[in-house]
């Protein structure tokens, strides 16, 4: 079985979409500690001149510690509202943006208090509009313990997995030791070739949210993943 280990990203880019795509099994990381300002929170859609970034705002003062599950959404800050202006005012001359708008405002409207449900319905939409079918589960779930590479590790083998599909930004840590041969694993790093899709505005800009790809290429966002 092959499977793939991430943290729930706050409006994925397509890549992110294309690595749950690669795998049988798809591990939501969601009891390591959450780090602030990270893609967990935040991502980029592109802007007039360049990209800006939507950011959700979370409680963490005095919560360093907590982890990625237990962070909940500083609602206090109307963030709904802004991401909806700026998402308006951004993609409304877009091709597709009366298709998707509706969908994707409807999910902000559902006034999450965790972060992480709030990107999980997110990602579960977007994998059923593109037609993704890899079965997605929980690491706090799963009775695993560790760090890093080992935690990692211990996720493959509590669940029988013989071939891990790991992002390539893991590459430094994991390359330390032979874990994962010496478990008989095949470790295979996820390489992306990003694809030029139709976009508005000046030069095209990659690795931005999923929102970007669809609003702008409607059906045919599933040839791009």
């Amino acid at each position: 079985m092959k499977i793939a280990i991430m943290q729930p990203t706050f409006l994925p880019w397509i890549g992110y979409f294309s690595m749950i795509s690669k795998v049988d099994t798809f591990v939501i990381l969601d009891n390591v500690q959450f780090d602030k300002r990270s893609w967990q929170q935040r991502n980029k859609i592109k802007s007039f001149d360049k990209f800006q970034y939507l950011t959700v705002p979370v409680k963490s003062k005095g919560l360093f510690d907590q982890h990625i599950r237990e962070v909940e959404i500083n609602i206090e800050e109307d963030y709904i509202s802004k991401h909806k202006k700026t998402i308006t005012n951004l993609y409304s001359k877009s091709k597709y943006f009366n298709k998707f708008s509706n969908n994707i405002f409807n999910i902000y409207n559902e006034n999450f208090k965790f972060l992480i449900d709030l990107n999980m319905k997110f990602i579960s939409y977007f994998c059923n509009y593109l037609n993704i079918n890899t079965n997605i589960i929980y690491s706090s779930k799963l009775q695993v313990e560790g760090k890093k590479e080992h935690l990692i590790l211990n996720i493959c083998k509590y669940l029988k997995s013989d071939h891990y599909l790991s992002p390539i930004g893991s590459k430094n840590y994991i390359q330390r030791n032979n874990l994962f041969d010496d478990n008989n694993i095949t470790l295979q790093y996820f390489e992306y070739n990003h694809p030029i899709y139709n976009q508005l505005y000046n030069d095209f800009i990659p690795y931005l949210s999923i929102i970007d790809l669809v609003f702008n290429e409607g059906d045919r966002s599933k040839n791009f993943i």
